[in-house]
């Protein structure tokens, strides 16, 4: 099982260069996208952008998507579920391609499934051909990667985030820290830059708000359906050592 930074939506592979050459680059967009498990919302698209003078050489590829209670993704390949066209693909200088993502797994889905689209930008002898119309070559060696979301989203699918557990913990050093279990029992992820965590004193005398991405900033930004995250926040100065009423509800934009 491959393991992934979670929030690592793009990796540079460092590879040699000459002293001076400018390297290459592409830009992915959108980042996320949602389809349906059937219909025509089981085609969505993709656009890689080629900004320089020189073409590049483009691969593509899908894998799975676990969230694991700490934040840290695990993926696993999955490219029988997806067809990628074009699956490799030479991009002219200062022009774009379209990438079209189909969903070719079950079209009747319980719950919403995660994924990534991994685009690596990859050496041009890699590939053969021209446009669409290329082969791999041998090994790839990676020099640049974008990692989309997916979500395959049943229709009606929506989050239930829960608090499951809240309490005072000690770390190594002593220190206090809440602790904060969230429990996803809906069908659809939550993002837990959407949510706000909610901290009362168990007597009532105060009260505070805290942002779950707080705890672990380099970690997964998702709850996914059926899943569970464990946030680690200091200890709210505001709020007695002690035992806390802990709430989460969607975070309020103003």
């Amino acid at each position: 099982m491959r393991l992934l930074s979670a929030f690592a939506v793009l990796v540079i592979v460092v590879t040699a260069r000459s002293a001076g050459a400018e390297p290459l680059a592409f830009r992915l967009s959108p980042m996320s996208r949602e389809l349906a498990p059937a219909g025509q919302g089981a085609t969505r698209t993709f656009e890689v952008t080629n900004p320089g003078h020189e073409p590049i050489a483009i691969a593509t590829g899908v894998v799975t998507r676990v969230v694991d209670a700490d934040g840290a993704e695990h993926n696993e390949p999955a490219d029988r579920e997806f067809l990628v066209y074009p699956a490799q693909v030479i991009v002219p200088p200062y022009s774009s391609q379209i990438l079209r993502v189909t969903w070719m797994g079950s079209p009747r889905l319980e719950r919403e499934q995660a994924y990534r689209l991994e685009v690596a930008q990859v050496p041009l002898e890699s590939l053969v051909g021209t446009g669409a119309h290329t082969q791999r070559v041998g090994q790839l060696k990676l020099m640049l990667r974008y990692l989309a979301s997916i979500y395959v989203r049943p229709e009606g699918a929506e989050p239930e985030v829960k608090v499951q557990h809240a309490g005072l913990e000690r770390d190594a050093q002593g220190r206090p820290r809440l602790r904060v279990t969230l429990s996803n029992d809906g069908r659809a992820h939550a993002s837990l830059r959407e949510l706000t965590v909610r901290v009362r004193a168990h007597d009532g005398t105060a009260t505070t708000e805290l942002q779950p991405m707080q705890a672990h900033p380099g970690a997964s930004a998702v709850v996914l359906p059926g899943g569970l995250r464990r946030l680690d926040f200091a200890w709210p100065a505001s709020i007695p050592e002690g035992p806390v009423d802990v709430d989460v509800s969607p975070r309020t934009r103003g």
